[in-house]
């Protein structure tokens, strides 16, 4: 109800021209709306809730998307359709595969028209919509730049990604709804003054993890030209998740007991909305799971992949795709936004692992940070009761000298947020840096995002130290998870001019300012109020995950057997 709100109110910030914008595209004709930013004069042409693909209903329930048919009438593209059915909105649709397209109002005087900024949103998989990530902010901070911002929809939850796990079932539907709107967006972005030679698709989180996974894709061949993943990889145990079948399986057997396989699937294909929306709110209540690394429900299944990369294979991928540039990044301290009870972050969003309240904070000592990795880390499940203590002691250890030694008072609990840091977002992100410029992709580039704007800091906590995760979209968008911008500061405003620099520069394919990443080093740039160029990130932390992988047979960065 918040961000329904908050979109509200951006909204009254603008003046809507008594002129509409008409776009004749392949489809037939759509009509748009000139807007004003009142705050800041700056002004764009807006089509929004395109529709990319049939809307998946009925019998098209957890099927690959249909290609959308062309229209005979003006397509009204003056409002975001819903976002896709999720439990975490008080509105959602299954009619909700959308296209919005944001581009400033003087044609490009480049006659192949302007590059392209296409944005996959995140949400664990399981939230968020297009409409989150408001054009308000892209007309301040993208479209004066010369770009076209553009944004879309994929499926969430059971209805993006089920799967029995089998043939039949295989999930990733969310992939495929990705790969229809990029086929579309391909088709018609000329209409509306783009350059299809020059797209870029960029996305965080999710929206990160898409991202790369569309990069190994040999059927988005053409469709794209760069990539950016912020936050999020395929390579991450998150990133290609085989734990999307028990949570499917609790669906089909809430609502559909008496059937299995593809009877089960026909079966939940006659349920309502609110019927699976209801099954899921006792046993998965929250966006992040807890006291796993592997923070989702549902997501892209590597072993339903098969038709999407060569035999469902990642490392093989890599070699095969079509290799293009791709700039690949994080925050300093991603899983802060998650482990620390904030009032900026609602109860869905909190930490996988419980911490103590702020009150307490200091009590979050050694002994603590032991407890939580042996129950998270240490699992006899997987190592045997042996194996299990002995590589609980050694991740306590390495993040004892390396962490925690470095903070005279927060020492733990910063090695605590680090930790889980380097397993779900550094070490996947550098591997799969390191792993393209090895199979020979010539432009990889990465970046850390280090700033941490006061006000969010002082909400979350002074105390720990680190840039959290999303909070970087503040420097594209004027709301993040809900939440508003703080007023800028001219050192914010520095920042931001830093960070979309990079990006402008990567997309426009002017020179980078670091080098490219190597099989053996990664390079990266340190964006904050003054950026830093650093020559490899983090290599003694990824050897470290890399031998405790080798020495106990199982990868927690990538939840992999290591044979």
């Amino acid at each position: 109800m918040f961000l329904r709100s908050l979109i509200v109110c951006l909204n009254l910030f603008y003046l809507n021209s008594a002129t509409f914008v008409k776009v004749d595209t392949p489809y037939g004709t759509v009509i748009g709306k000139h807007v004003v930013k009142l705050l800041t004069g700056n002004s764009a042409e807006v089509f929004l809730g395109i529709p990319y693909a049939q809307p998946p209903l009925g019998d098209l329930r957890f099927e690959k998307p249909e290609p959308i048919e062309p229209w005979n009438k003006t397509l009204s593209a003056l409002k975001y359709s819903l976002g896709c059915s999720t439990l975490f909105a008080l509105e959602s649709s299954e009619d909700c595969l959308t296209i919005n397209i944001a581009r400033p109002v003087t044609p490009s005087p480049d006659p192949k028209g302007y590059p392209v900024m296409l944005f996959i949103h995140g949400g664990a998989f399981y939230q968020g919509s297009s409409w989150e990530y408001h054009y308000s902010g892209p007309v301040d901070k993208i479209l004066p730049h010369g770009v076209i911002f553009v944004s879309i929809n994929y499926r969430l939850g059971p209805w993006g990604w089920l799967s029995t796990g089998t043939d039949e079932a295989p999930g990733n539907m969310g992939l495929w709804d990705q790969l229809e709107a990029l086929k579309f967006h391909k088709k018609i972005i000329s209409s509306f003054g783009g350059d299809p030679e020059r797209i870029t698709i960029f996305g965080e989180s999710a929206g990160g993890v898409s991202v790369s996974w569309l990069t190994l894709m040999p059927q988005t061949d053409g469709l794209f030209a760069k990539a950016i993943s912020m936050s999020g990889s395929s390579l991450a145990i998150w990133g290609h998740n085989e734990h999307v079948i028990e949570s499917s399986e609790y669906v089909l057997n809430k609502l559909c007991p008496e059937f299995n396989g593809t009877e089960a699937v026909n079966c939940l294909k006659t349920k309502s909305q609110d019927e699976i929306l209801n099954s899921l709110r006792f046993k998965m209540p929250t966006i992040i799971r807890r006291d796993d690394p592997n923070i989702v429900d549902f997501g892209p299944r590597l072993g339903g992949a098969k038709d999407l990369i060569p035999n469902g294979d990642l490392q093989a991928a890599i070699k095969q795709a079509p290799k293009r540039p791709h700039l690949i990044g994080f925050n300093s301290l991603d899983m802060l936004t998650f482990a620390i009870p904030n009032p900026y972050i609602p109860p869905t969003l909190k930490a996988e692992i419980p911490i103590p309240k702020l009150s307490s904070l200091l009590l979050f000592d050694k002994t603590y940070f032991s407890t939580i990795v042996k129950k998270v880390f240490g699992k006899t499940s997987i190592f045997g009761e042996t194996n299990a203590t002995k590589i609980s002691e050694s991740i306590v250890d390495y993040y004892e000298k390396n962490v925690a030694a470095n903070y005279t008072i927060t020492g733990w609990i910063q090695a605590y947020l680090q930790c889980l840091s380097d397993i779900d977002f550094y070490v996947p992100a550098i591997r799969e840096a390191r792993y393209k410029a090895a199979a020979g992709w010539s432009n990889i580039y990465m970046y850390r995002y280090s700033y941490a704007n006061p006000l969010i800091q002082l909400v979350l906590d002074p105390r720990i130290k680190g840039s959290p995760h999303a909070f970087d979209l503040f420097n594209f968008f004027d709301s993040v998870l809900g939440i508003p911008e703080p007023p800028p500061t001219l050192i914010d405003l520095k920042v931001r001019k830093n960070f979309v620099d990079l990006f402008l520069d990567f997309v426009k394919g002017n020179d980078m300012e670091i080098s490219p990443v190597t099989e053996n080093q990664a390079p990266y740039i340190d964006v904050n109020v003054e950026n830093s160029i650093l020559p490899d990130f983090a290599p003694k932390t990824v050897q470290f995950w890399d031998d405790l992988g080798k020495e106990f047979g199982f990868d927690w960065p990538s939840g992999d057997i290591i044979n």
